[in-house]
Parts: C-alpha cells; sequence; structure tokens
C-alpha cells in the first residue's frame, strides 16, 4: 500500500464516522457523511494551495470547514450536532489509517 491507499482509508473512514456520528445527534445520516467528505475536501485544497503544514493549523481548518458546510451551507445542523459528526469522522479516520498502515507493514498471509 502507498501513501494513496493510506490517505484513501482515512477519508472513507471519516466519511463513514461522520455518518454514525449524525445518526447519534438524531439527524440524518447522509448529512454527516456529507459534511465530514466536503469538510475533508476544503481541507486538503486550502492546505494544499496555502502550502500549511502544521497539525494544529489543519486540524482548526478542517472544524472551520465542517463549521461552514453543516451549519452555514443549508444543512441545518446545530452546532451540538455537528460536533457529534466532528467527533465520529476523526475517530474512524484515525482507526482506518492505523488499520490501513497495519497492513501495509504486516500484511495477512492467506
Amino acid at each position: 500500500m502507498t501513501e494513496a491507499w493510506i490517505l484513501a482509508a482515512g477519508f472513507v473512514g471519516g466519511v463513514a464516522g461522520g455518518a454514525i456520528g449524525a445518526r447519534l445527534a438524531a439527524a440524518a445520516a447522509w448529512k454527516g457523511g456529507l459534511i465530514a467528505g466536503l469538510a475533508t475536501i476544503l481541507q486538503f485544497a486550502v492546505a494544499s494551495a496555502l502550502d500549511l503544514e502544521g497539525i494544529v493549523l489543519v486540524s482548526l481548518l478542517y472544524l472551520v470547514a465542517a463549521g461552514l458546510v453543516g451549519g452555514r451551507w443549508g444543512l441545518g445542523l446545530t452546532g451540538r450536532q455537528i460536533s457529534i459528526v466532528v467527533i465520529g469522522s476523526f475517530l474512524f479516520a484515525v482507526m482506518a489509517g492505523f488499520a490501513a498502515i497495519r497492513l501495509t507493514v504486516t500484511p495477512v498471509e492467506g
């Protein structure tokens, strides 16, 4: 697996975690997946365009993007609902990324 596979696993995990977080926050699951996916795409686009590398700055950029997508751009979620979507997105993205790294380092023999 290359870095692209690990990045893709983190993206898919983040979208899945956002959908699960939205369901836990009593919102539609597709809204959570959409918030997580669009916020991640906006985060990568802005960070790449401005050549940002700091982990705290990029994480704050994700939070701002999630707030804009979830609250300001018509999805109608409250701050509490968006926070649960963000937490779910972070947790699942980290778990999926670690799983992809684990499979890269020690492949499953079959």
